[in-house]
């Protein structure tokens, strides 16, 4: 299924959650690997197909504290910590 997924979407093996079962379990490998639980034979084989261990680089991640301030902001401008998605 993750490799029908994979021709499919341009090559990648990057299944958002909400994309069902698929997702699900794409999420569920990587908590594994990040976990230290996943078995070497399926790291070895989700490698071979070209998954993607961490959807976002670290570089890219923005700091809590600027989050917070943003936060903050939020607040003052609408009164509320209740942000859209």
């Amino acid at each position: 299924e993750l490799l029908d997924y994979r021709s499919e979407h341009h090559g990648d093996c990057d299944v958002p959650f909400r994309h069902g079962k698929l997702g699900r379990w794409v999420g569920n490998q990587r908590q594994a690997y990040v976990a230290n639980s996943l078995a070497q034979d399926r790291i070895d084989r989700l490698n071979k197909i070209g998954f993607n261990w961490r959807l976002k680089q670290a570089s890219l991640t923005v700091p809590w504290g600027t989050r917070f301030d943003e936060l903050v902001q939020y607040k003052e401008t609408n009164g509320d910590c209740n942000v859209p998605q």
